[in-house]
């Protein structure tokens, strides 16, 4: 990964009901129990989206998202209505979507998430995707995540290089660096 300052910030593991999130140290910092709602639908299990507010597949990416929702708004208190969901870019020619997008009280967004499958590994591929976006937008804040790894970086506005956080923003800090 070029242009990138630290290390890995979060090591964790897929629970059934939720993700624990430990430090470099393998210490607990969070352990986060999510309460999701599935079914059985006409696609086969399906999970309630709290954001969307509709039924989608439960794919396991869609898993590691609702994860990741239940973690920024359960546990990090950031307001359900400054989040949106696989929100759309049409700022430049190609029309991109991004998983997870929270936003300041004004509408801008403040950071990024990226979400993927467990099986695929948070690599300068996935990094790279999420610099695309960052571009289009100028979110301060990344985080990437596929259920088992995770990272967040905060993009320097004076070097222009993402630096790895060792601990996970507030809403408050997000909104600070508008």
């Amino acid at each position: 990964m070029q242009n990138v300052k630290g290390s890995e910030l979060f090591f964790s593991y897929v629970l059934e009901n939720g993700l624990v999130f430990h430090d470099y140290t393998n210490h607990v910092i969070y352990s986060v129990e999510v309460s999701q709602t599935y079914r059985q639908g006409d696609q086969g299990i399906e999970c309630l989206c709290r954001i969307r507010n509709r039924w989608f597949r439960a794919s396991p990416e869609e898993k590691v998202r609702q994860s990741i929702l239940g973690f920024l708004i359960d546990n990090k208190g950031y307001p359900a209505g400054r989040i949106s969901v696989e929100a759309e870019i049409v700022r430049s020619p190609k029309v991109k979507r991004v998983d997870i997008a929270v936003h300041d009280e004004g509408g801008r967004i403040v950071m990024l998430v990226e979400c993927k499958r467990p099986q695929v590994a948070i690599d300068s591929s996935t990094l790279n995707q999420a610099l695309s976006y960052l571009r289009e937008l100028e979110a301060p804040f990344i985080f990437l995540s596929n259920g088992q790894s995770h990272h967040v970086f905060q993009l320097d506005m004076d070097s222009r290089q993402l630096v790895a956080m060792d601990s996970f923003p507030s809403y408050d800090e997000l909104t600070a660096h508008a």
